[in-house]
Order: C-alpha cells, then structure tokens, then sequence
C-alpha cells in the first residue's frame, strides 16, 4: 500500500511539513486490515500502556526517525472491544521482521492473554482514528500500458474507547471528515463569550427564520467547491490521493524569464520576448478555494516551462531538463534545495490556435527525503493562450496597489529600460 506524510488536520498544522512521516499502527475493523493513526499527537494504545507502568522498561528503541516507538502493533476491534493480536519490532525500509507473529505479545504481555492469544486493551481509554474501508484502484498514465495498483483508504472512523470498550463510532468520508473537523477546531477555538454569542444567534435565526440556511447571502464566501467544478488537478499522494485544483493552468507567449532561480515566479519577473513562451501549472495553497482538499493544500507547487513554440509537439522530461523549466516545490522542501525534486513524465500539445492550446499527458513530482508523490495531469486539457499584458491583469486586480496590474506592468516595463 502507497504510503506518504499524513497530512491530517490535526498533525500536519501542528507539527509543521518537515516532521517526518510516521508509520502507522495496524487494526483489524469491520474485517478490513487498516491503519490506526499512531504519531506523535497519537500515541499507540501499547505506549500508554508503559506511560502508566513507568516501573517497567520500555522494550523498544526507535530505529529510524519514521518510527519513533520502535515497534507497529496490529490491534482487532472484535465484539465491541478492542485487543492486541500483534507487536512487530520496527525495522529498516527493505528489511522483514524477524520475529514469528504473536511472539513479541505473549512475552510482554504473558499473564492478559486471552483464550485466542489476544490481549485485552482494558488499560487504554481515549480516541482512536481508524483509516478505513480500504478500496483497491488502478492508475494509469497517458501512454503507460500496465499502470499500477494501488490500495486506498475511503473512510475516517473515529472510535471512543474506555477501558478497551468501544463506546462509540462514527464513520465519514474521507474528504468530508477534514472539512467537518477544520469547522469543529475553529468553533473550538473561540472564545466562551463569542461561542455563547454566535449560539444564541442562530437559535434567533432558527425559531424566526428556519430555513436561513438556504440563502447564498448568509455566507459571503458562497459555498465549497467540490472536484466537479474544476478541471485540472495537482494529485497529492497522501494517505489516499488528494486532488487540489491548480490555481493557474495558462500559457502566456512571447515572453520569457530567467530559468534557474530558486525564489517564487512573481509576475514581475516575466519579459516581453519575441518567439519566447511559457506554459504555467501552479497551485498556490493560500489561492485555492474551499473544498474537501482544504486540509492538504499547505506546501504550494510552481511549475514554469520555457517553450520556443506553442506549436504541436511532444515534450519529454528528464534529468537534463533543468534549465527548460522552474519548479518550485514547497510540499517537501520548503523553499531550499535541501530534498531535490525528480521529474518525470510527458506532456503532447494536440493542437494550438492564437486563443487556446489543448495539451494532454502526465507530470510527475517526486522527492526522496521526505518521500513525496505529486502529479499533474493533463487530458485533452483546453489551456488558454495570452499575451503579456492580459495575463497580467486577469491574474492581478486593477486599482493603485503594488500588486495592482497596472504597477507590476510598469515595473516591467521599467525593466526594459536601457541602463543610462
């Protein structure tokens, strides 16, 4: 199973991007094999059980910063409770545990087994976040063959638990959990006097005006986007993969930059070019609208290729590629070049006119510290084609700021200038 950093509303803003992935604990729910989420804010049921036992020595060292505990259990929700079947020690990338399942549980756990070699988890009692319904899907690229295979999480359950019985569950989808508990943090997160106040409110609104919630004015930002209204994604491979949709997707012609840079493509940074052109694929994270991908858009992606025509034509990626494009990817490398991204992939204009070029193939974004998967992919995508200037103004606001399209127009054109 494809495993990438948990970006879960609750880890990642906490722990920041460059906290390294976690792997998780394994549990056994609704007959599925899933993943217990078990990181630094979650820690594993078996943790808690040595937090409460200080008089007894932890048995197990971490071996990697991606396993801070040492070990992966393997847990069973059977019969409204919860149990553990497995301790596996944690292990090097590449290497097998060495220890026979079950082994590991009855020498630390002798006196709780149960009739079947479980352990009963009555010392834990808190939350558990299960992933799960795990759903089988087969990705293929523009002019791969085979494709791959791959097993993704559809579901986010959220069990309470006291004294290793289940109390509660409550299952949601996946995307839909992320936005439900974004909405519940912030709630939690007034103060007692604006929580009473808004609650009151709404209790007005609801005995005066039920069905106020019908109307578009009452929110101003109008509602969340859904994958439906959009066309062109950035994939995140997170736990499942994330879709976010890209905040520029345009081609702009007779203009060019200076490749190799390494700080954030500004407008101001274009110049006009004869027979000089780009193709522009980004996603800006503080852009892109509400919607179920909100809680994985941190860590934008800026990718700028240098093109000497919009004609049709195949372009193919490689490692000598780096001075035909800028890529800019803050998802791992937080604006350094301490973890250089890979690039790989194709991409095939099919037809190209002043106002539109239709592009269709696959970019891919990988990086090995920390491990990362992202991709763009384009399917008989319709990209508009602009000049300079209309670029500049559909992308900035009119008006007097520095950020106005009329300023970064004229510290363009300032550019131009000859040295006196």
């Amino acid at each position: 199973m494809k495993k990438a950093a948990i970006l879960a509303a609750l880890f990642f803003p906490l722990l920041g991007a460059q906290a390294t992935q976690q792997q998780s604990d394994k549990i056994i729910y609704q007959g599925d094999p899933c993943d217990l989420e078990t990181h630094f804010l979650f820690p594993s049921p078996v943790e808690m059980y040595f937090r409460q036992h200080p008089e007894k020595k932890y048995p197990f060292e971490s071996t990697s910063t991606a396993n801070y505990r040492g070990h992966i259990a393997t847990y069973e929700i059977s019969d409204g409770r919860l149990y553990l079947v497995d301790i596996q020690k944690a292990v090097l990338p590449g290497e097998k545990p060495t220890d026979p399942p079950g082994k590991l549980v009855k020498e630390i756990f002798p006196q709780a087994l149960d009739s079947h070699g479980k352990v009963p988890v009555d010392w834990f009692t808190g939350n558990i976040r299960i992933f799960g319904k795990p759903e089988k899907r087969h990705y293929q690229s523009p002019g791969d063959a085979k494709g791959y295979d791959d097993t993704v999480f559809t579901t986010v359950n959220l069990l309470q638990i006291d004294k290793g019985s289940v109390k509660r569950e409550t299952m949601f989808p996946f995307d839909e959990y992320w936005q439900k508990f974004e909405t519940v943090a912030a709630y939690e997160a007034l103060k007692p006097e604006e929580k009473s106040a808004i609650s009151e409110h709404i209790a007005f609104l609801n005995q005066h005006s039920p069905d106020w919630q019908n109307f578009g004015s009452i929110e101003p930002t109008g509602p969340a986007k859904s994958e439906a209204d959009y066309s062109v994604f950035l994939t995140r491979y997170i736990t499942t993969p994330v879709k976010i949709p890209l905040t520029k997707f345009i081609a702009v012609k007779d203009v060019a930059f200076k490749p190799g840079e390494t700080s954030w493509m500004a407008d101001d940074d274009l110049a006009p070019t004869k027979d000089r052109n780009i193709l522009f694929l980004e996603m800006g994270s503080t852009d892109v609208p509400k919607g179920p991908w909100s809680n994985f858009t941190g860590g934008a992606l800026q990718f700028v290729l240098i093109l000497d025509s919009l004609a049709p034509r195949t372009i193919d990626f490689t490692e000598a590629d780096s001075q035909r494009f800028r890529l800019i990817n803050n998802f791992a490398r937080n604006d350094k070049n301490d973890n250089p991204t890979r690039i790989s992939g194709h991409l095939e204009i099919l037809s190209s006119s002043e106002k539109e070029i239709v592009v269709t193939g696959l970019i891919t974004f990988t990086t090995a510290k920390v491990a990362t998967h992202q991709e763009i992919r384009l399917e008989k995508t319709a990209i508009p084609v602009l000049d300079l200037t209309a670029y500049v103004r559909r992308y900035n606001p009119a008006g007097e700021g520095y950020f106005s399209a009329d300023n970064i127009l004229k510290r363009i054109a300032e550019k131009e200038k000859p040295a006196p």
